[in-house]
C-alpha cells in the first residue's frame, strides 16, 4: 500500500499519516489526554512532534507548557541532544538544539524546564485499529493552524 507520494522534501514538511511521520525520521509522540495540553484536542489523539521543532524554557511560556526534567544532555558536534522526562511519565522526549541555543542557556541533568512544540502534527485516532481520522497542524513560527 502506498501511504504517500511526493518530493522527500514534501513528504519530510507534510506527512500524510503516523506511518508516514515515523518512517522519515525520529519523532516523539505525545497523547493528548496525558501529555499534549497544545493540541486542543478533546478526544484520543497523538500529536507528531520532531526532536528540533521543540523550545525549551526555564519558565512555562503559557499555560501550554509542559514540565518536563532534563535526564541527559550529550553535545553531538553542531547538535546537542537532551533528553527529558515529562511530569508523571516515564517515556523520555528527545530534544535537539543547535550549539547556540543550547550555550545560550546551559542545561544539566535534573534541571527542571518546560517544553512547548513549535511545529507538530495531530493524528486523531478512532477505533480499535487506531485509525487516522483527521488532522491538526500547528506551526508557532507561522501562528497557525493549517
Amino acid at each position: 500500500m502506498i501511504e504517500q507520494i511526493g518530493t522527500p522534501d514534501e513528504v519530510y514538511a507534510a506527512p500524510a499519516t503516523p506511518f508516514v511521520y515515523q518512517f522519515i525520521g525520529n519523532v516523539n509522540l505525545f497523547h493528548s489526554r496525558d501529555h499534549a495540553p497544545w493540541t486542543k484536542q478533546h478526544g484520543d489523539a497523538v500529536a507528531y512532534v520532531r526532536p528540533h521543532d521543540i523550545d525549551i524554557s526555564i519558565t512555562p511560556q503559557d499555560d501550554t507548557a509542559l514540565p518536563v526534567e532534563v535526564k541527559l544532555v550529550r553535545a553531538i558536534g553542531s547538535v546537542v541532544r537532551v533528553e527529558v522526562v515529562a511530569d508523571g511519565s516515564s517515556e523520555f522526549i528527545e530534544i535537539e538544539l543547535s550549539r547556540e541555543r543550547f550555550d545560550a542557556a546551559p542545561l544539566a541533568s535534573g534541571d527542571k524546564v518546560f517544553i512547548r512544540p513549535r511545529r507538530f502534527r495531530v493524528f486523531e485516532t478512532g477505533g480499535s485499529m487506531g485509525a487516522v481520522r483527521n488532522s491538526v497542524v500547528r506551526d508557532e513560527a507561522q501562528g497557525a493552524a493549517q
